[in-house]
């Protein structure tokens, strides 16, 4: 099911799908495409950016006293990740993600190597809801 621009995501989702975005080749893409991509992919990068700042305070936060390089970190984890979870759990501000065209869609994948169930998730991430 496609999302609609009302749809939130959550975090985890943003994370997932810039970290997938920020490596594609913008192809042969139409200019009009470019453009809505880019400044789509700009507004996921500061969602991601404040997952890289996140990510780092809680495990600073959540680090056990005396912890030392090579220590068993099970400990950590159980601090760790339940409060990383529920931060990647949060819905964020609604980011369109819908802004390519269908040809622009197989400009974009044209350059790379997904598997089809890869290309059928950004498809219905990516491409306008028209």
């Amino acid at each position: 099911m496609k999302k609609t621009s009302k749809e939130t995501m959550r975090k985890n989702e943003v994370v997932e799908l810039y970290s997938i975005l920020r490596e594609l080749r913008n192809g042969k893409m139409s200019h009009d495409g470019v453009m809505a991509f880019i400044l789509m992919r700009i507004k996921l990068k500061k969602v991601y950016d404040e997952f890289e700042k996140a990510k780092q305070e809680i495990s600073e936060q959540t680090k056990p006293e005396g912890f030392k390089e090579g220590d068993d970190v099970a400990r950590w984890n159980e601090s760790y990740a339940p409060i990383m979870e529920k931060w990647l759990g949060e819905e964020t501000d609604r980011i369109d993600t819908n802004v390519l065209t269908p040809n622009d869609f197989v400009e974009l994948v044209s350059q790379t190597e997904m598997t089809g169930g890869v290309q059928d998730l950004l498809f219905e991430r990516l491409v306008k809801n028209d």
